[in-house]
């Protein structure tokens, strides 16, 4: 196990010597083309957007690669806004380029589509919402796939969902407080 550990510190500092960094939810993004790929990742729960959405410097980074930030975040406040890329980004086979986000019990990250529902659904391959659910994901949620297995310690395990919104939908990642 020690010779494992050190193995990974010497590759970690390595990698920082030669300018290749680990990827993390904090790491600035170099470029917009790495702002993209955290906003995908983010889409199907696999970041935690609420961490460089509640820091000044990646926010800044994303003006900075021309994304245009809607709500100012202050520090102290829970994240709560929304963003546009000036590129689209590739879910669920749509371009998409405006995003809004809210955490405090709970959270969601998620995309604004010009799509039916029904079509992002199955290209999410995301099932309809079981009744048992339906209180807690709302009722215009018309699908949702739970990213891993339920554990004994949350109230459901992170999703990706998709709803109707307005003319079009809603589609992104839902983690769940308690």
């Amino acid at each position: 196990m020690k010779v494992f550990l050190a193995s990974a510190a010497l590759s970690l500092i390595g990698n920082a010597i030669i300018g290749i960094t680990p990827a993390s939810a904090t790491e600035l993004p170099r470029d917009l083309a790495a702002l993209q790929r955290w906003v995908v990742e983010n889409l199907n729960c696999s970041d935690t957007f609420t961490v460089g959405l509640q820091d000044r410097s990646f926010i800044d980074r994303m003006k900075a690669l021309g994304v245009v930030v809607t709500t100012e975040w202050q520090e102290g406040d829970t994240p709560d806004g929304e963003f546009t890329l000036l590129a689209p980004v590739k879910f669920a086979g749509q371009s998409v380029t405006h995003f809004r986000y809210w955490a405090d019990s709970g959270g969601e990250f998620y995309a604004i589509v010009d799509a039916p529902a029904e079509i992002l659904a199955k290209a999410l391959g995301a099932e309809p919402v079981p009744d048992k659910l339906r209180h807690d994901v709302g009722d215009e949620t018309v699908a949702i796939r739970f990213i891993r297995a339920e554990s004994h310690v949350e109230r459901y395990p992170p999703a990706v969902f998709v709803r109707h919104a307005g003319s079009g939908s809603e589609t992104g990642c839902r983690f769940f407080d308690g």
